[in-house]
């Protein structure tokens, strides 16, 4: 028994290993080469399409945007773009072509430029007493589920969940985002601010 856990745990370890691998760190939008630029550029303009879409916030027009600055400046919170270089499998090279985020077409080293449009809430007047916390999987469930897989020789993967965020509740609270200083919302004024809603 005492093998059995020890190879789970080691194993445990080599899957975290891999998946820490696939990660790439952030980069910062004044450091990107300008060859890559524009795929981060339609990276960006993806994300605000998609929170757009999914109702996530709503642009606010300039005269509301400056009324609110002036009457409920404490409900501000600031955003800012988490910029990455994301490993993609090879099926994936074409969609990323198609959507203009291609950075690296190498096989199975391509990678893609990827946008998330992020909210400070720590900042939002309050913050301290929201329900902040996410679901986590417990240390004894990730290594039954390596036994699992062990036993039933099922070979391993991982899944990726695509703007999970817009999944979320709606807000029942007035709360508003500034624009990214490093770049803004493209077709936006720099004034012009965000109503969240989830």
């Amino acid at each position: 028994k005492r093998l059995r856990t020890r190879f789970l745990e080691l194993y445990l370890n080599s899957v975290e290993k891999m998946l820490q691998a696939k990660m790439k760190k952030e980069v910062q939008f004044n450091q990107i080469p300008p060859q890559k630029k524009g795929q981060f550029i339609a990276a960006i303009k993806k994300e605000i399409q998609n929170n757009l879409e999914t109702n996530a916030y709503e642009v606010l027009d300039p005269v509301t945007s400056e009324e609110i600055r002036r009457t409920a400046g404490e409900k501000i919170v600031k955003s800012r773009f988490v910029l990455t270089e994301k490993p993609i499998e090879q099926d994936d090279v074409e969609k990323a072509r198609k959507d203009g985020i291609l950075l690296e077409d190498k096989g199975g080293e391509s990678s893609k430029a990827k946008a998330r449009h992020v909210m400070k809430g720590f900042r939002e007047t309050n913050a301290e007493e929201l329900e902040t916390t996410t679901p986590q999987c417990a240390r004894d469930s990730v290594l039954c589920v390596l036994q699992l897989i062990c036993s039933h020789f099922w070979i391993p993967g991982y899944l990726d969940f695509t703007q999970a965020f817009h999944s979320g509740d709606q807000i029942d609270r007035e709360v508003y985002a500034s624009q990214p200083s490093e770049c803004g919302l493209p077709g936006y004024h720099p004034r012009q601010l965000l109503k969240l809603k989830k």
